[in-house]
């Protein structure tokens, strides 16, 4: 998830059900791009809880030097980015223990950190991990990414609905979509991959994912097939309750269910399978 975007409004989308598919293969190589450390957690525990052995690549999950100290460190009581980065990682390990899956840190610089925008060479960190992971996996491969999945902002119906609803104001975060169409840019390159995009929590509270995967299929030539996956709603309540740190940034009461009841936890998740149209 890492630091929330500046909020803008948001807008609820309703979409057709999914077709019935059945989850990847046990034995299948699995590896989840979690942009932020909680994201897989949030958005994919039920893939992962289907994948023993998965692979969860943390992308961005380290700060500056020299150190500094953003709003969202002060809220969530951290003395700065070196301290939150330590603490963080140590809540994923907690959050992760209870899956069959494997950790790994890309350590690129979170957003929140950055000064101006991300450089070419984190696109191409990324990806030169993600080819050598599926060299060693020995092809059929499945890559799991974010959807970007939040509200846009694309009519005047958008913002009349969400007034109407008091929808939560959550933009998609560029973190999400810069991993995510980095790696669709280089998919000729990862051979026998197959890639789902995840639909991310808090964003999909601001706007469902089935019109960012919509545009982004269509402007890739691509064909996107929704399934969803039901998850052990205790289970993951009790993993993202170990993000306690980013609790008190976290405003609603939506959030203190999701991070404390089995019941604030959505029952199912929606993925998208891209192929080719």
């Amino acid at each position: 998830m890492g630091s929330l975007p500046h909020e803008a409004e948001a807008v609820a989308q309703r979409s057709a059900a999914p077709r019935t598919n059945p989850p990847p293969s046990p034995a299948r190589p699995v590896m989840v791009v979690s942009p932020h450390l909680d994201d897989a957690v949030l958005s994919a525990w039920g893939l992962m809880a289907r994948s023993p052995g998965a692979l969860v690549l943390n992308v961005f999950c380290s700060g500056p030097r020299p150190s500094q100290r953003t709003v969202w460190d002060r809220t969530c009581g951290f003395d700065d980015s070196d301290h939150a980065v330590r603490s963080r990682l140590f809540e994923d390990r907690r959050a992760l223990s209870g899956l069959p899956v494997e950790r790994e840190q890309l350590g690129l610089i979170e957003g929140q950190y950055l000064i101006s925008g991300r450089p070419q060479a984190d696109a191409d960190a990324l990806v030169a991990r993600i080819s050598d992971w599926c060299d060693e996996s020995g092809g059929d491969a499945l890559i799991a990414l974010p959807a970007g999945a939040g509200w846009t902002g694309h009519s005047l119906w958008s913002r009349l609905s969400r007034t109407r609803w008091l929808l939560p104001a959550i933009p998609p975060h560029p973190d999400h979509l810069f991993a995510r169409d980095a790696v669709l840019d280089a998919l000729p390159d990862l051979r026998d991959a197959e890639v789902w995009l995840y639909e991310e929590l808090p964003y999909r509270w601001g706007a469902r994912g089935d019109r960012a995967v919509s545009e982004l299929a269509d402007e890739r030539g691509l064909r996107a097939e929704r399934r969803e996956l039901s998850v052990a709603r205790g289970a993951e309540a009790t993993a993202a309750g170990a993000y306690a740190s980013q609790v008190p940034a976290l405003r609603g009461r939506r959030w203190q269910r999701l991070m404390n009841e089995p019941q604030g936890v959505p029952a199912r998740e929606r993925y998208w399978r891209l192929t080719p149209a």
